[in-house]
């Protein structure tokens, strides 16, 4: 177990080195590419290069730090109502123009409009008809743009993605399907830290390898679950998010 735990953090080392060092390397190439060159085209290219790697370093520097505030349990959930409808529409209006850009078809689920939301309660037999669901925001927020961004990346383009959402059981059902389909072998390993299944990257949009293992933990920390499959030619995330603390206690005390 001791040679276990030795190797994994030797992996681990090694992994975030290696992230460390590809951003810092190019980053000084093109800092040294300003300084060199003259064209003031090209010292913009190099200027747009070093702030995606300053972006690239700081995001992983941001996940491994969120990590580890989840596996130490340091992090307290604020639960607080949004309008589910409303936030899914701010979703779309941000992944829309990426998956656009892609040529890819994204489509969040229109049954969700304002108004529609239904969610049944198990702690109370009536239907309660509100567009209000109780939840971390940041949680959720980060949970379906890592899910939304990992479809959009590896869905090849005039691929389909969609995100839907569906009341079940006294929660919501997220699910996120894209028309990409992952080996089973692969299935199994998706939420590791770091892990990247080989050769998908086929557009080299590199990665800390961190979301999906974030997500897990994000869900874990809601009292959630998260599970995924893949067959035909589709790959579905689905991820149930139960109704926060704050909101089944306010039920009970009415």
């Amino acid at each position: 177990e001791l040679a276990r735990l030795n190797r994994l953090k030797d992996d681990f080392v090694s992994t975030v080195s290696h992230e460390l060092r590809s951003p810092l390397s190019n980053l000084r190439m093109a800092l040294g590419m300003i300084k060199r060159t003259s064209v003031e085209e090209k010292r913009h290219q190099y200027y747009e290069v070093a702030m995606q790697e300053c972006d690239r370093q700081i995001a992983l520097v941001n996940d491994l730090l969120d990590m580890q505030r989840l596996e130490l349990q340091g992090y307290t959930l604020q639960i607080e109502p949004i309008d589910l409808p409303t936030y899914l529409h701010q979703i779309n209006c941000e992944f829309a123009p990426q998956a656009l850009a892609k040529s890819q078809q994204w489509v969040v689920d229109p049954a969700l409009s304002p108004g529609s939301l239904v969610v049944n309660s198990a702690l109370d037999s009536r239907v309660e008809e509100t567009n209000l669901f109780w939840t971390d925001t940041n949680c959720l927020g980060r949970i379906l743009r890592e899910l939304a961004h990992n479809a959009i990346k590896y869905t090849a383009p005039n691929g389909q993605i969609y995100l839907t959402a569906h009341p079940q059981d006294d929660g919501i059902l997220f699910v996120c399907a894209n028309s990409t389909e992952i080996p089973d072998t692969e299935l199994s390993r998706l939420f590791e830290k770091f892990y990247r299944i080989p050769l998908s990257d086929r557009w080299k949009h590199g990665g800390t390898g961190l979301g999906l293992a974030l997500v897990k933990q994000l869900i874990a920390q809601v009292q959630g679950h998260i599970s995924v499959d893949s067959s035909q030619g589709w790959t579905y995330f689905r991820a149930w998010i139960p109704q926060g603390e704050n909101r089944l206690a306010s039920r009970q005390k009415d």
